[in-house]
């Protein structure tokens, strides 16, 4: 009985532990998430879709992903690209990073004749960046810029072990006569 006893409790404290690091992570990330004020520089990975201004004969917008970061480089170049998006919604893949193939997806969350306001999320393999931002097809103002990973992960652990730690103790106190806590005999 001690066995099934300890083997439910070590089970009990995984799923404890997992769900609290996990909310936990996502709950820290949201809790840091940045609203930019008007005039405020987001930081370099902030993500945003352009649409590339293409031949007269293509019909397709083709939609390509801009980090903030590459903006002053992108105007270096002359490359013409446009903020407004021709579509409510959408989402595209990027080149494929080992087994993982990374994806974009857009909204227009409010729209008027004069600009947009678009949410985008932007998912790599160890990153979840989403991004808000109003456009009035040629300059872009941040909003808002909210990231998930591996580093949230790590502050979402600490929560996720005493949760687990707390949980196996509360039992074992419980229930002292299937713990160790009581001599076998």
């Amino acid at each position: 009985m001690r066995l099934v006893f300890k083997t439910l409790l070590f089970l009990l404290q995984v799923v404890i532990f997992v769900a609290v690091a996990g909310v936990s992570s996502k709950a820290f990330s949201y809790l840091t998430a940045k609203n930019y004020l008007a005039g405020e520089t987001p930081w370099g990975p902030f993500p945003m879709v352009a649409v590339q201004v293409a031949d007269a004969g293509s019909r397709a917008p083709e939609y390509r992903l801009v980090r903030w970061s590459a903006l002053e480089e992108i105007k270096k170049e002359g490359e013409q690209l446009v903020f407004k998006l021709p579509q409510k919604e959408g989402r595209f893949e990027l080149a494929r990073q080992g087994e993982f193939v990374p994806y974009v997806s857009f909204k227009v969350l409010e729209s008027t004749p004069n600009s947009q306001l678009i949410e985008v999320d932007y998912r790599s393999d160890d990153y979840d960046f989403v991004s808000r931002y109003i456009t009035d097809g040629n300059s872009v103002q941040p909003k808002y810029y909210f990231v998930w990973g591996a580093s949230t992960v790590m502050v979402g652990l600490i929560p996720g072990l005493i949760s687990g730690w707390f949980v196996g103790w509360w039992v074992r106190r419980k229930w002292p006569q299937y713990s160790d806590a009581v001599s076998p005999g």
